[in-house]
């Protein structure tokens, strides 16, 4: 598959692949994997198209989000508008200890 523009590794992971033209068009798959390699992406999806693509079908692929503030914030320049709730404490959080080498200031673990 050839691309129009160079994303890094992954960028597409968790993502959506449309198909824009051929016997397929309509059709979308959420991705599973997705490689960069030179000049094309080796993208992998978790269940298969009920058509098969041809040469020279067009595809979009959507950018995949991992719902993790950090991805908002570094992917996708949008911390703003993120709305998950990264200070929620784990399950463990009843068993931790506080220790003086970490800083228990209260804030936010968001920067």
């Amino acid at each position: 598959m050839s691309v129009t523009q160079d994303y890094p590794d992954r960028w597409f992971e968790g993502g959506i692949l449309r198909v824009q033209t051929g016997d397929a068009a309509g059709l979308t798959a959420a991705i599973r994997t997705d490689r960069r390699k030179p000049g094309q992406r080796d993208v992998t999806l978790w269940d298969g198209l009920k058509v098969a693509l041809a040469a020279g079908d067009r595809v979009r692929l959507t950018a995949g989000c991992d719902r993790r503030a950090e991805t908002c914030r570094v992917k996708f320049d949008n911390l703003v508008n993120f709305q998950g709730f990264p200070d929620m404490p784990g399950d463990d959080w009843q068993a931790t200890v506080p220790r003086q080498s970490q800083p228990a200031t209260g804030g936010s673990l968001v920067r």
